[in-house]
């Protein structure tokens, strides 16, 4: 099923997932809370880390002991 939209004068043969995405995209709604999810998952990404300890950087020595004296 194809959808004709006329833009000044000419029509736009769109099938309806471009269609309704073009729509969903204009939807100043959608666009907020996209926006909004997206700030919340980085947000969570500090909260959600894999360890609580910070890791040593690769190829490092491990720290030495300190002197007995």
């Amino acid at each position: 099923m194809q959808n004709f939209i006329r833009v000044s004068g000419k029509e736009l043969n769109m099938s309806w997932i471009k269609l309704y995405l073009k729509n969903l995209f204009s939807n100043k709604k959608f666009l907020f809370l996209m926006l909004l999810l997206v700030i919340v998952l980085i947000n969570a990404g500090h909260v959600l880390a894999l360890s609580d300890e910070p890791q040593p950087p690769p190829h490092s020595d491990p720290s030495p002991e300190p002197d007995p004296a």
